[in-house]
């Protein structure tokens, strides 16, 4: 395990999955350490698989920070979004004739599957 390339994991990643595959790596990595540590017989072999297992602790808990601020973003990036769809959907209603505005209304309110259906319709109808 390359405790360097960790770090910067979980330092630069943006990504919450890609957080959570380190800590199950960590803690997998710390479980074997425990073996290692019980069949150790040198005592400084168990000192320095010590300050291994403290060492991949103290990269989870950070890792665990890291998360909270990833997913903090994640929702503030969310919220952003849902105020831009939002304001957008006012400025169409006021800017559009009503019958325009309630196709598109109507349009993008239906479900994926069925919008995926009619997507070829509708880039061949034009909209007033």
């Amino acid at each position: 395990m390359n405790i360097e390339k960790i770090k910067e994991d979980a330092i630069y990643s943006d990504n919450q999955s890609r957080l959570f595959e380190i800590i199950i790596e960590l803690t997998e990595e710390i479980s074997l350490l425990h073996g290692k540590l019980a069949q150790a017989k040198d005592h400084l072999d168990k000192i320095a698989i010590k300050g291994k297992i403290s060492l991949m602790t103290e990269l989870q808990k950070i890792i665990d920070l890291r998360l909270n601020e990833v997913r903090i973003a994640d929702q503030a990036k969310e919220r952003q979004q849902m105020i831009v769809n939002r304001q957008f959907k006012i400025i169409a209603e006021k800017l559009l004739k009503k019958e325009t505005f309630e196709r598109i209304n109507e349009l993008s309110n239906v479900g994926y599957i069925t919008f995926k259906k009619q997507k070829s319709e509708l880039i061949y109808e034009k909209l007033e």
